[in-house]
């Protein structure tokens, strides 16, 4: 299996090689009222569902994409009707003109799936029954069936044999950040098949993920099975982060005798048992976090949502989370703690769903 590396066409330079018409200056401006940022994590928050529903003209304003038509012809001579260039923010797609209004919304929706917050360019083809398109092989022109998601240049690779001849999609990366402020790669992902190899179970679709030093090739179902152990992955990071929390690099804790590793023992207190034996039991506090409410709100008692970890001995109970809300609160317990997280889960993807279509305009 070969690691090609995808390529893409200047942003400067259509498929064919030819420059890209400028915009015409009365183009109107893009009404975008975020910050590019802003625009790649309302697009990444964006559901299938939501993208669907959403009309072609309020996401290319969304994504800040101008709309060009252009000549019949123009574009490339071997079947390419719609191509994008450029980032989130500052992009452009250009359309043949005499384009069937019928297809117009699919072609400009799967370019726009390939935009992303980096200067790119992508190019959509005309479907056809055979979906051929032009090669070079050991210096002659071929034609060969290419799936849909391909975005190599048969042309510019210009392979000597075609066992050589693979199809490979655009890559999708997991960046790190680091505390010196870089940005680092660690994983690739893309679709690849070799259909003129000698290996049958490389030449179906299959992902390849690779680390910049190996290459893991995945069956689709391993594939499913790896995204759900990355899944496993950030559900373990995010228990680290919780267990740096509230003082992050510093190392756990030793826990003071009687005490749990994460009391605050200032808050902790003794309380009398009050059946005249003296004993006496403890109530152990730790990590309090009371989430803060946006500015004019009125908020009962100050809490709009305050969690607090602690037990008390006097029933011999175990860590529990105080969950309040202004009221009457309640104690949670592990199961309840993993029900509570859920919600909270679902309720910050719905608000990031409703950021998303705040910038969507009425329909005249």
């Amino acid at each position: 299996m070969r690691n090609h590396v995808s390529t893409t066409v200047p942003a400067t330079f259509k498929p064919s090689g030819a420059p890209i018409t400028p915009p015409a200056d009365d183009d109107p401006p893009m009404a975008s009222p975020t910050a590019n940022t802003d625009l790649v994590a309302i697009w990444r928050s964006m559901t299938v569902g939501e993208t669907a529903n959403t009309p072609v003209g309020q996401l290319l304003k969304l994504l800040g994409v101008r709309l060009v038509e252009v000549e019949p012809g123009e574009l490339a001579a071997d079947g390419i009707v719609g191509y994008l260039s450029g980032r989130i923010g500052d992009a452009e797609i250009q359309i043949e003109r005499t384009l069937p209004q019928a297809e117009r919304e699919s072609v400009i929706r799967d370019l726009l799936v390939s935009i992303s917050s980096d200067d790119r360019s992508y190019t959509k083809r005309a479907v056809t029954g055979s979906q051929l398109r032009p090669a070079v092989v050991g210096g002659n022109l071929v034609h060969i069936e290419c799936p849909d998601w391909c975005v190599i240049d048969h042309v510019a690779e210009n392979e000597g044999f075609l066992v050589d001849v693979y199809h490979g999609s655009d890559s999708a990366n997991l960046m790190g950040p680091t505390m010196e402020g870089r940005t680092a790669p660690l994983l690739h992902a893309r679709l690849n098949a070799d259909p003129f190899g000698s290996d049958s179970d490389h030449q179906a679709p299959h992902v390849v993920v690779d680390d910049e030093t190996d290459l893991f090739l995945m069956a689709p179902a391993q594939a499913l099975k790896f995204a759900s152990n990355l899944e496993a992955f950030a559900a373990q990071l995010r228990t680290l982060v919780q267990r740096a929390y509230p003082r992050p690099g510093d190392g756990a804790p030793a826990a003071e005798p009687g005490h749990y590793p994460w009391c605050n023992t200032a808050a902790c207190n003794t309380q009398p048992w009050g059946d005249g034996t003296g004993r006496a039991f403890t109530e152990h506090f730790g990590p309090d976090f009371n989430m803060p409410f946006p500015e004019g709100m009125d908020v009962p008692n100050g809490e709009l949502l305050r969690m607090t970890l602690g037990v008390s001995e006097e029933f011999e109970g175990r860590p529990e989370i105080s969950f309040n809300c202004g009221g009457n609160g309640v104690l949670l317990d592990e199961d309840g703690t993993d029900e509570a997280i859920a919600n909270l889960e679902a309720a910050l993807s719905a608000l990031r769903a409703m950021r998303a279509q705040m910038v969507q305009e009425k329909q005249a």
